[in-house]
Formats: C-alpha cells, sequence, structure tokens
C-alpha cells in the first residue's frame, strides 16, 4: 500500500507507526517481525526524506530489540531488523547522521 500511494501513505503513519513499533517489539512471533520489518522497508521507499518524522521510534525500536536477549542474533527477525537500520539510513541519507553512532553500536555488536 505504501508503495501504491508514496508519499501521501505519510497521512497513515500516524496510526501505522505504534503497529509497527508493537510488532517490532520481542517477544512477538517471527511472522509479526518479519511482516513490520517489510513494511518499514516499503515505507522508507515510498516516503523518501519525510521517513525522517518517524525515524526516532522506528530507530530506537529497532535498536532495542537488536540488543534484546530474547532475539538472538542470528535469527531471520535480527536480520530483518538490521536491513530496516540499512533502509533509513540510505533513506535519510545526510538527515541519518544523528542516529549513525548509536546505529554502528548496533551493528558491531550484532555481529
Amino acid at each position: 500500500m505504501a508503495l501504491l500511494l508514496g508519499p501521501p501513505f505519510a497521512r497513515y503513519m500516524p496510526a501505522m507507526c505504534p503497529r509497527l513499533v508493537r510488532s517490532l517489539q520481542p517477544p512477538s512471533p517471527l511472522r509479526q517481525c518479519l511482516a513490520a520489518a517489510e513494511c518499514i522497508g516499503d515505507i522508507c521507499l515510498a516516503l523518501r526524506g519525510d521517513v525522517a518524522v518517524w525515524c526516532v521510534e522506528l530507530h530506537q525500536t529497532l535498536c532495542t530489540a537488536l540488543g534484546s536477549p530474547q532475539l538472538a542474533a542470528d535469527t531471520p527477525a535480527a536480520a530483518a531488523y538490521l536491513q530496516c537500520l540499512t533502509d533509513l539510513a540510505s533513506t535519510m541519507g545526510a538527515a541519518f547522521r544523528p542516529f549513525a553512532h548509536h546505529t554502528f553500536t548496533v551493528l558491531f555488536s550484532a555481529a
């Protein structure tokens, strides 16, 4: 849906973001985690730079989940979450800079 609508999808984000955040938090079922992660990738493509409004909440949720002992580093969910961080960074470009240090810390600890 996000890809189909493009930037106008932003009007649905106030309702969508809390649901994504809940779905990303361990111990959510794997399918739910993967679906939420895929949605974030689609949202990044659809909203482009406008995703910055939601970046703080999504970034914090992803980093917290990746640091959780309930989420093993070698699971499909962890890989999907790392991809979400990459999607956020590549979509936001230089605007992602304030999140870079914390993101790299999480990436190195997940490796």
